[in-house]
């Protein structure tokens, strides 16, 4: 009985949602520890965070787009054995 082999590699693609699936979360966690670190000055007038909730939306997308990029990102080899 012969043993057929299945190996995989990742494309471009995969390569890219690997780096989308660590860098995503970080700009998320960036833009999360950046709101809530944001504080009244002194004259009481509250910082303007509104570019953070748009930063941490395309860390939400980013993290999205990350296991879709993975899942096609993907080529299969079948070596079988002579």
């Amino acid at each position: 009985m012969t043993q057929t082999t299945i190996t995989q590699k990742l494309t471009e693609a995969g390569i890219l949602g690997v780096i989308l699936m660590l860098v995503g979360p970080s700009v998320v966690a960036f833009a999360v520890m950046a709101i809530s670190g944001a504080r009244p000055s002194f004259n009481g007038i509250q910082a303007d965070v509104t570019w953070l909730y748009a930063v941490a939306a395309v860390g939400v997308f980013l993290s999205a787009m990350a296991l879709p990029l993975i899942i096609v990102g993907r080529q299969f080899t079948l070596i079988k054995p002579e």
